[in-house]
């Protein structure tokens, strides 16, 4: 199965179904990905931050969060 017949595949399944997906995967990475994903994180965190300081606006979370549920149920 390639990438794309197996990202077509899970992006099939019920929504409650693609988030235990996801969090099986992301516990099956190992820790040097972790370390580093952790790192990246870090740094887009203080970039965000320091965006937002600049430009004082931010988006509250419950839009951000309606906007992913609905791009998750389509």
């Amino acid at each position: 199965m390639t990438h794309q017949e197996l990202r077509d595949s899970a992006m099939r399944l019920p929504i409650r179904d693609r988030a235990a997906l996801v969090m099986e995967l992301l516990a099956s990475m190992d820790s040097s990905e972790s370390d580093d994903t952790s790192a990246l994180w870090a740094s887009l965190s203080e970039e965000r931050y320091e965006q937002y300081l600049k430009d004082k606006r931010s988006i509250p979370a419950s839009e951000v969060l309606y906007k992913l549920a609905q791009r998750l149920e389509s």
